[in-house]
């Protein structure tokens, strides 16, 4: 555990510089509140990992901060659509309170055999789920772009399609969401 704290260390004394030319001395703005977030939300969950006096559900929140960033690069793409973001963020976060419910049943009550089996597979299918729905709607939308780019008779691979308007929309939220 140790080992992954001087890892966290060595990373941030390394980047502190660009960190304070990049993020610090800027207006803040959506961008540099989802960077602020990410960064110091991994200190604290190494910090917590380390300190295990600490509440487990703070853990166990950290753990799952990629689901919102998932939900969150839907909602990018698709120009803010509400909709594609719950239905992504929904699923994410079923093994966030399946393992709420674990711990607390793993402190407060003797398990029942045939409920764990249940919270297992709904919290994998669930992940599936959601991660499915992060690659079918990237994709949907990458090859709607992409077939306007061909009806445009512009010469773009799909590559650098899904690369810059992927960038460029993640961006534009960014900017957009503060």
């Amino acid at each position: 555990m140790f080992y992954s704290l001087a890892l966290v260390v060595y990373e941030y004394a390394i980047t502190v510089n660009q960190e304070l030319t990049f993020i610090w001395k800027r207006k803040l703005t959506g961008a540099t509140a989802l960077f602020v977030a990410n960064r110091y939300l991994s200190v604290l969950l190494t910090i917590i990992q380390i300190a295990p006096s600490l509440p487990i559900e703070w853990y166990v929140l950290l753990e799952h901060k990629s689901s919102i960033f998932s939900a969150l690069r839907v909602y990018a793409i698709w120009g803010r659509n509400t909709m594609f973001f719950i239905a992504v963020l929904l699923p994410n976060m079923v093994p966030f309170a399946t393992n709420i419910v674990s711990i607390k049943l793993t402190y407060t009550v003797v398990r029942n055999n045939m409920t764990l089996p249940l919270v297992k597979y709904a919290t994998r299918i669930s992940v599936i789920v959601a991660d499915a729905l992060v690659l079918l709607l990237t994709w949907w939308k990458t090859f709607r772009d992409a077939r306007e780019v061909l009806s445009l008779k512009m010469n773009i691979s799909l590559t650098t399609l899904l690369i810059r308007d992927g960038m460029h929309k993640h961006h534009r939220f960014l900017r957009l969401a503060c």
